[in-house]
């Protein structure tokens, strides 16, 4: 009797533990696929790029990609795999930093397993890498997959996702932080110098040039140092500009000695504002009395006039117009010879005399 009753008590025991486990699989349902929409609270993660030492508006794409981490636990559906953001003329604050924030949307994401997920956004491109270089920085991008559980903590079969709207440098997992992609930009500035020689060179006047960069955006403003404010040309007092704005007509005026610089905004430890591979052409105005030299390589004796690209080397984006002029004596023989053949008729004379004393010296000894 009493084996008869072990038994059966073993048998409700083992009947018990069926009956749980059959209960708690009628409550777990399958997983249903969770796909991220619009009416989720957060479906999207704000992306910042930052371009800075600007001084005129921003006009640029940059565009990024993003991946899944090996690490994930499922494959996902769906999920972004490009991003751009777009600067339209963006104009920098009074740090000198132009910024754009836009929304990396996640709608249409498919999760179909709970895990901790990662997405790797990078800056792959830039329509004027020159100016605006790509960024190296990577980030991840965390999203959070759960099951959602009953009132008993049975899981239900309901994905939740929780799209963290912070990242962290994938070189860096310690510190979650904003996704920004900062920019080392490349500017340069243009430096335009102003010699006269001859013996009718004017010294004290001043010559006109006109400047001309032809790739700047209408309406940039580039800051000119070094000219002095007012000048006296043609005749007329002249008051000059300090600033070059593009789409206008641009002059400089420059007298023997002087250098102007285009595109600094101060001459110590001054932002340049130029861009680098920009075409630009210096003219030099009604100066056709002179024998022009530029940079001491090419004479120009019409158009007096240069092209040039900027180049990084600032030393290169120098350009020297030398103004020469001379006059003739009545002889025709030039004024800045005289005094050379003056030297030399005076040496044969000293000479002559020189033999003649030193012959005599020779006969009075005899």
């Amino acid at each position: 009797m009493k084996n008869y009753l072990k038994t059966i008590s073993k048998i409700m025991i083992i009947a018990s533990i069926i009956l749980l486990v059959f209960q708690m699989s009628v409550n777990a349902k399958a997983v249903t696929p969770k796909q991220i929409s619009e009416s989720d609270p957060v479906h999207s993660v704000k992306v910042t790029r930052n371009v800075k030492n600007v001084t005129n508006p921003v006009t640029n794409t940059f565009t990024y990609t993003i991946e899944e981490d090996p690490s994930n636990p499922a494959k996902v559906q769906g999920a972004p795999t490009s991003f751009t953001i777009q600067f339209d003329e963006v104009q920098p604050d009074g740090k000198n930093i132009a910024k754009k924030e836009a929304d990396l949307d996640f709608i249409g994401t498919t999760f179909t397993k709970v895990g901790d997920y990662k997405f790797i956004i990078s800056e792959t491109s830039s329509t004027d890498e020159t100016t605006y270089a790509v960024s190296t920085d990577k980030y991840y991008i965390y999203v959070q997959v759960v099951n959602q559980v009953d009132a008993q903590g049975v899981p239900t079969g309901e994905l939740t996702v929780t799209l963290l709207n912070q990242g962290t440098l994938t070189n860096d997992t310690a510190v979650k932080r904003n996704i920004t992609f900062p920019a080392e930009t490349s500017f340069t500035h243009l430096v335009l110098k102003k010699n006269v020689t001859g013996n009718m060179g004017d010294v004290d006047e001043y010559f006109k040039f006109k400047v001309d960069i032809t790739d700047a955006a209408i309406g940039d403003n580039y800051v000119i140092l070094g000219q002095d404010e007012e000048v006296e040309y043609n005749g007329a007092k002249v008051s000059t500009s300090s600033n070059y704005v593009a789409g206008e007509e641009n002059y400089v005026y420059l007298k023997d000695g002087q250098t102007v610089t285009i595109g600094l905004t101060s001459a110590e430890e001054g932002l340049d504002q130029i861009k680098l591979g920009a075409n630009y052409v210096i003219t030099e105005q009604e100066a056709d009395d002179y024998q022009t030299y530029i940079d001491r390589k090419t004479r120009v004796s019409d158009t007096k006039e240069v092209t040039k690209i900027a180049n990084e080397d600032a030393g290169s984006n120098i350009t020297t117009f030398e103004n020469h002029k001379e006059a003739e004596s009545i002889t025709g023989m030039a004024l800045n010879v005289t005094p050379y053949i003056a030297i030399g008729v005076l040496a044969i004379i000293l000479l002559v005399v020189f033999i003649k004393f030193t012959n005599k010296n020779k006969k009075i000894n005899y």
